[in-house]
């Protein structure tokens, strides 16, 4: 198909399809546009609907905590205040606010004026009274001796507490922290919300504590503290007790904990939301607004959801409707357009394709059977070689061994010049036989007629016997030659196996003139590596890759007579066998072969 005729005859219905899909990418834009502004919208709602009612509850929990300020100048005006007196006072206070469970005078008391505080309690308690700490059995017993103690004077409690006249609120570590945290911070504390799990699990509680100073804010003009207890769960609920369409997540945003969340509105909807920190907010996909509110030197935020039955418009979904509609009709049409045109064109073309199909499928057939006469052409020549070199191997064998009887008869004789000269002879006839082994081997691995057969090995035994076969070599040439065998049994083929060892020693013992050659293998993971190693003459680097190919021979001090064909033979097995072979080298310092079998 030509494009520029195809163009050239149908620019129109191309333009058109062009306007089409862009009008196509334009309504997604808009769309895009029109989600973040409806988001943009529900967040002006929902902020609209909380934030009167967020501002009341910064008002509930400043006038709340404002009860501390309120009783330390009741204080500091008053003296000898006994418990009545400060129960009318707060009681007349807590009356008006909300989310109060108690408040307490914490007076400082050292050491030494422990007793007559005690006796204090005497006079208008009427019984004896210490202070008191709480074991790590729930039992109150008398305090223990300290420097100071901060023992609760006066208490008022709107809710039964654990808090009770005469406890010694230093005693226990965590109150210790908050004390020693007020007095450094010299002014309001408030403490991290917790559950008071021992009265209502469900009820999530913090501490305020306000420094009295009878001169300055030297800790050694510290009078006492006044401590007040106070309930989240009714300081929200009562500031949102009025039905508004938002949902409320407050969290503690000082804390250091994990879990920073300290209520949640208790509807079906929020129930589907998992949110304990700060940072989860990042994983809302729905709107929402946040506010901070201040509680004494702590922050809360406040985080205001709405419901998706109370969308902010419930009519900002008509314009999504429409715009599905319009990208959908958008769509159809352009997709109609570009299918007709492309049938249009696949019709009027038909002819001319299937006629080059025809075209292509008969020159493919030609030069399939092209490559199947030529495939079977090579077969055959290579068959053909392979029989010449088995006839020519069978028919050299004979006179071989021929000779090789009558050089054993002529060693018989007592002359030494002739017995030398037969040595020779007759090793020259052993380096002979030896090419003609080699040559058909080689010859039977580049036909591809072996078939690696795959059985369990010793390598112990298949050592031991290559040991046994080349030691007279390397004693002649007096190379020590060691066998260590740490991974013994293998799968492998040991015919195809034993002619890669053997063709490495030979190599190792003909190029090793001095020092000592190794065979020895070893287990890494799931492989068995075998080492072929000598302290040779080693190989020039650049000619690594060469030594792999037939009828090359390495340049040495060898005088053997060889063909280059047995790290050729080699390297077929080991392709064959499917290993992998490494070479590492040093001119003057020897060779490394690492012949690298998978166990799997």
């Amino acid at each position: 198909m030509d494009l520029s005729k195809l163009i050239s005859d149908n620019k129109y219905v191309i333009l058109s399809t062009f306007v089409l899909f862009l009008g196509l990418a334009m309504s997604l834009l808009g769309s895009k546009f029109l989600l973040k502004y409806t988001q943009q919208q529900q967040q002006i709602w929902i902020k609209q609907n909380a934030e009167t009612h967020s501002e009341q509850l910064q008002i509930s929990i400043t006038s709340a905590i404002d009860s501390l300020s309120s009783i330390s100048a009741f204080f500091k005006v008053q003296e000898n205040i006994d418990q009545d007196s400060f129960s009318k006072f707060v009681a007349s206070d807590a009356a008006v606010k909300i989310g109060i469970c108690a408040l307490a005078w914490i007076p400082r008391i050292t050491h030494e004026k422990r007793k007559n505080f005690e006796t204090e309690f005497d006079k208008y308690l009427q019984g004896y009274r210490s202070i008191t700490e709480v074991n790590g059995h729930g039992l109150i017993i008398p305090a223990k001796q300290y420097n100071e103690y901060f023992p609760i004077q006066h208490l008022f409690t709107k809710y039964d507490t654990s808090l009770f006249i005469g406890l010694n609120m230093s005693a226990k570590q965590r109150m210790r922290d908050n004390i020693d945290n007020a007095i450094k911070t010299g002014a309001l504390f408030s403490t991290q919300p917790k559950y008071f799990s021992h009265i209502d699990p469900d009820k999530m509680t913090f501490e305020a504590y306000f420094p009295v100073y009878s001169h300055g804010k030297e800790p050694n003009n510290l009078i006492g503290f006044v401590m007040g207890l106070f309930d989240i769960n009714v300081l929200v609920k009562n500031t949102f007790k009025k039905s508004i369409p938002v949902n409320l997540l407050l969290f503690d945003a000082d804390s250091k904990k994990k879990n920073q969340l300290i209520y949640k509105s208790k509807t079906d909807y929020m129930e589907k939301i998992e949110l304990n920190n700060i940072h989860d907010l990042s994983t809302l996909t729905i709107p929402y607004w946040t506010r901070y509110f201040d509680v004494g030197n702590r922050s809360w935020l406040g985080v205001f959801l709405s419901e998706e039955t109370n969308n902010a418009n419930k009519k900002i979904w008509l314009p999504y409707l429409a715009l599905f509609l319009g990208l959908l009709i958008t769509s159809l049409f352009a997709i109609y357009l570009f299918i007709a045109l492309l049938r249009g064109k696949q019709i009027d073309n038909l002819e001319y394709q299937l006629d080059g199909s025809e075209k292509l499928l008969t020159s493919q057939r030609m030069a399939l059977n092209e490559q199947s006469l030529l495939s079977k052409k090579y077969e055959d020549e290579s068959s053909e070689k392979t029989r010449f070199l088995h006839a020519l191997g069978h028919d050299l064998r004979q006179p071989l061994s021929t000779l090789g009887l009558y050089l054993a008869q002529l060693k018989l004789s007592k002359d030494d010049k002739n017995k030398r000269v037969l040595d020779k002879t007759k090793l020259t006839l052993k380096s002979l036989n030896h090419m003609f082994e080699s040559m058909l081997e080689m010859a039977r691995l580049e036909a591809g007629t072996i078939e690696p057969n795959i059985m369990n090995i010793d390598l112990r035994i298949l050592f031991q016997s290559l040991k046994e076969e080349f030691e007279l070599p390397v004693n002649n040439k007096g190379i020590t030659f060691n066998i260590r065998c740490n991974d013994y049994l293998i799968k492998s083929d040991p015919v195809l196996l034993e002619s890669i060892l053997r063709n490495l020693l030979t190599n190792a013992v003909k190029f090793t003139e001095k020092g000592k050659i190794l065979l020895a293998s070893r287990s890494l993971k799931n492989q068995t590596i075998i080492y072929v190693m000598d302290t040779g003459q080693g190989i020039a680097e650049h000619k690594i890759d060469d030594i792999f190919r037939p009828y090359t021979r390495g340049d040495g001090i060898s005088d053997e007579i060889g063909l280059g064909l047995g790290l050729a033979i080699v390297m077929h097995a080991v392709d064959l066998l499917g290993y992998d072979l490494d070479v590492s080298t040093k001119i003057a310092h020897g060779t490394c072969f690492r012949l690298i079998i998978n166990k799997s």
